[in-house]
C-alpha cells in the first residue's frame, strides 16, 4: 500500500465520490465538505453534527450546497427516501381488507399458540406464568 503525502490544502477523490482534503492542523485527511464548514464558522464540527448535501451530489461542495444537522435529524431525512415501511413504501397500504383481516387472524392464533411472549418453549412460558395466552 502507497501511503500519499498530503501538504495543506491538497486533496484527493475517495472511491466513495468524496473529497478528502488534508488539515495540517489535524495532521489527518477530513471531507472537504466539513473542511469548508468548519472554515466558514471557524470551529471544529463536533462529532454529532453531520455536514449535508442539499442536492445529494458529493462532489458539489459550495457553501449554498452544504447543510449542518445533527445525526439524528440526518439520519430521517436520509432514511425518508430508502426502501422502508413509511408512506408509499408501507406494504399495510396497498393491501386488502380482507388481506389485513387474514393477517389479524394468524397474528392471534400465534399469541394464543405461544403465549403473550411470543416464546415457542413451553417450559419458558410456564416460568413466565404465561401458557396458551392466559395467565395463571
Amino acid at each position: 500500500m502507497v501511503k500519499i503525502r498530503l501538504k495543506d490544502g491538497e486533496y484527493y477523490h475517495k472511491p466513495s465520490g468524496y473529497i478528502m482534503v488534508y488539515d495540517a492542523r489535524r495532521k489527518e485527511c477530513i471531507p472537504k465538505h466539513r473542511y469548508i464548514v468548519e472554515k466558514h464558522l471557524g470551529r471544529r464540527l463536533r462529532p454529532d453534527e453531520f455536514v449535508h448535501h442539499k442536492d445529494n451530489n458529493k462532489k458539489n461542495n459550495a457553501l449554498s450546497n452544504l447543510q449542518i444537522m445533527y445525526q439524528h435529524d440526518h439520519n430521517v431525512m436520509r432514511h425518508k427516501h430508502e426502501t422502508n415501511f413509511y408512506g408509499r413504501n408501507n406494504p399495510s397500504k396497498n393491501m386488502t381488507a380482507a388481506r389485513k383481516a387474514q393477517m389479524r387472524r394468524l397474528w392471534i392464533k400465534r399469541k394464543r399458540m405461544y403465549g403473550s411472549t411470543g416464546a415457542r418453549d413451553p417450559s419458558r412460558l410456564r416460568r413466565l406464568g404465561a401458557v396458551n395466552g392466559r395467565n395463571h
